[in-house]
């Protein structure tokens, strides 16, 4: 579904009008998070010539998404860090 579409707003041109796919809403909600926020992709699973169709930065290795994440932050800037798997809540906390 991914490869379908060069980009997130085009995703969502697609899908706007069309009947509903299964599994879609994981990949809408992926759209509508690139949509507000540059995202970075380290899956180590997906070979190279996958990366070019992600709607965002892809990383290929673990040392340069670090490297990528870390290069335009403030020192003292916190970082989160969130588990793989289907029931992580992130939420923060007043500090």
């Amino acid at each position: 579904m991914l490869q379908r579409t060069s980009s997130s707003k085009e995703y969502l041109d697609l899908i706007r009008d069309a009947p509903v796919t299964v599994d879609q809403w994981q990949l809408e909600k992926l759209a509508l998070v690139t949509q507000k926020a540059e995202v970075l992709f380290y899956t180590p699973g997906l070979p190279a010539e996958f990366h070019s169709t992600l709607w965002g930065k892809a990383a290929g290795s673990l040392q340069q998404a670090i490297d990528t994440l870390t290069s335009g932050l403030p020192a003292g800037a916190a970082i989160a860090l969130m588990p793989e798997g289907p029931y992580v809540l992130a939420r923060t906390a007043a500090a």
